[in-house]
């Protein structure tokens, strides 16, 4: 649990604003402080999201069809970024190249990913290229997994 403390003096009150970025980090925005000095502690505790909430956020961002995304992802990982015997990140039984939630290959992709400010080996960076991927290739990229997906969409 984070915790920031935050200390005011101002003249006016007003309403604030909370947000989370695409980092998870918490933003306030002050409006107008209150006229009276006033220590504040904000606590950051909130569950880091889910692969498929995740799915669905990117995707609604990227314009892609979800169902196809989350069936990708149910096919390739059973929606894992991490292999829960060891903790590491979850690689392809058939091809040790392909990582996480969407089994993406270093091998094609790493240096991509990279370029593009992701990184594959988070859930939430392997999630974002993926849909990142279905945005300019489609499908192609899940080919030899599409007798498992193709079924759900």
């Amino acid at each position: 649990m984070a915790a920031a403390q935050l200390t005011s003096t101002a003249v006016t009150s007003a309403p604030t604003i909370a947000a989370r970025d695409d980092n998870n980090q918490l933003t306030i925005k002050v409006i107008a402080l209150a006229p009276t000095e006033a220590d504040i502690l904000v606590f950051d505790n909130a569950p880091e999201p889910t692969a498929p909430e995740l799915i669905e956020l990117k995707s609604r961002e990227y314009g892609i069809n979800s169902r196809l995304a989350l069936a990708i992802a149910r096919c390739e990982s059973r929606f894992r970024q991490y292999d829960k015997k060891t903790g590491e990140v979850l690689r392809g039984e058939r091809n040790r190249h392909d990582v996480g939630v969407f089994q993406i290959n270093e091998q094609y992709h790493l240096e991509k990913s990279r370029e593009l400010g992701f990184d594959i080996y988070t859930a939430a960076g392997n999630v974002e290229y993926a849909i990142w991927l279905m945005s300019a290739y489609g499908r192609a990229p899940w080919v030899w997994s599409r007798e498992c997906w193709s079924r759900a969409v």
